[in-house]
């Protein structure tokens, strides 16, 4: 087991399914090439690339690592266009959840 400094916890995501059509198609370009990346504190881990896929599935956990506890949370999903670019399909940024108020 990683051993994070103080203020910084061991961040783990797990990305499940998305749906993520394109957001602007190009005439004949066809499905997506998606994938997703998580950053945090400076680290960024990625999913594979779903070829041709518009509502990928990966369940997997990606290992961010150690993060400090006020760092932003970053998700983004991508086409992967060759030769170019990858087109950003969607994005979510967010703090930390505090798990001290679930069943509130």
């Amino acid at each position: 087991a990683q051993t994070c400094g103080e203020e910084e916890v061991f961040l783990t995501v797990e990305v499940c399914c998305a749906s993520v059509p394109d957001k602007d198609p190009a005439p004949g370009s066809g499905r997506s090439d998606t994938y997703c990346t998580v950053s945090a504190g400076g680290h960024t881990k990625k999913t594979s690339t779903k070829q041709d896929d518009d509502h990928p599935k990966w369940n997997v956990a990606l290992e961010v690592g150690c993060v400090p506890t006020t760092a932003e949370i970053a998700v983004r999903c991508y086409d992967k266009d060759y030769g170019k670019d990858d087109s950003l399909l969607d994005e979510h940024v967010d703090g930390w959840y505090n798990s001290s108020r679930m069943g509130e």
